[in-house]
């Protein structure tokens, strides 16, 4: 499964391929492409950033589906995209699939919302360290005990005024802001 493209490959319990191919990396299109042998199967796919929806909508069809560890699979064997699909379908053959945990709907969803909170939270801290960083490469001095409290921002706004020719600390204050 890549951003792009999905490879696929079905064997049967004896070994033999009896269907492979390459297709859209949407449910959609792997569905339709895989529909005629999805009768009596397990299914196999690679853990990556595309994985998660199709994993869900093969799940919520009542298919039978796991993940593959891929840090595991690369100690294993060498990886070789070409190959990856046919070497999942022996190793799930086999039995033999290291897998990853796949966290519930509604945990990946809560997990989705700490992650962009984190990156909010991340981004506020960097424009901070930006406008600081200004005021010392300018030589400015903020004489209030609490970096971003209204007093403190509204010294900054001040000095910001007051030296217009500062446009870094303009923008890194506005952006932060946002």
């Amino acid at each position: 499964v890549h951003n792009d493209m999905t490879a696929y490959a079905v064997r049967t319990y004896g070994g033999d391929i009896v269907h492979s191919g390459e297709c859209a990396t949407n449910f959609e299109d792997l569905f339709t492409n895989l529909e005629p042998c999805l009768f009596d199967c397990k299914i196999c796919i690679e853990s990556c950033t595309n994985y998660y929806h199709i994993y869900w909508k093969f799940k919520d069809k009542g298919h039978d589906i796991c993940v593959a560890n891929t840090i595991r699979i690369r100690q294993l064997i060498a990886k070789n995209d070409r190959l990856d699909a046919e070497r999942l379908s022996d190793m799930l053959r086999f039995g033999n699939i290291p897998t990853s945990y796949v966290p519930g709907k509604n945990l990946m969803k809560l997990r989705s919302i700490i992650n962009l909170r984190h990156n909010f939270v991340e981004e506020s801290v960097r424009f901070q360290n930006q406008v600081k960083s200004c005021l010392a490469k300018n030589g400015i001095k903020i004489y209030e005990r609490t970096s971003f409290s209204k007093k403190w921002q509204q010294q900054l706004l001040f000095i910001i005024a007051k030296h217009p020719e500062i446009m870094e600390l303009q923008c890194a204050y506005e952006h932060y802001q946002l």
